[in-house]
């Protein structure tokens, strides 16, 4: 079960990525709240293998992070869902998130050093961050 803290933390992740998002692409009009929408929700669906009560964290691990920018690229790209592409977006920056605690932690992000494993952060919140701007 996720702490309050954590909770807040990505939260204000959240709400200041998709702010910053508004604000670049001027979606200050109403017909653009399934996008906000897609955002709450894809925050808390990481969540998710925590429920299922498995061994290891599913979406945690590096290879179906690596699998997920992939999906999360073909749907920003493909998809005239707002609501699909706050989703996913939203899921992305919540794993780059949670990597960015662990490495706070000096924790390695799977296989990785911690070398490896800032490097693998550096690179996939810096493709979060373009993907925000692909929308």
């Amino acid at each position: 079960m996720p702490t309050k803290r954590e909770l807040f933390i990505h939260f204000a992740f959240w709400f200041s990525f998709f702010v910053f998002v508004t604000l670049f692409k001027n979606y200050f009009i109403f017909d653009y709240w399934p996008f906000w929408i897609g955002g709450i929700l894809g925050i808390f669906l990481p969540y998710l293998d925590r429920f299922l009560k498995t061994e290891e964290l599913i979406f945690h691990t590096i290879f179906f992070q690596i699998i997920f920018l992939v999906l999360t690229f073909w749907i920003l790209t493909s998809s005239g869902s707002l609501f699909g592409k706050g989703l996913v977006l939203s899921f992305a920056l919540h794993l780059s998130v949670d990597q960015l605690a662990g490495l706070q932690e000096e924790k390695n992000l799977g296989n990785l050093n911690i070398n490896q494993s800032k490097t693998y952060w550096m690179v996939t919140t810096i493709i979060v961050l373009v993907f925000g701007f692909l929308l």
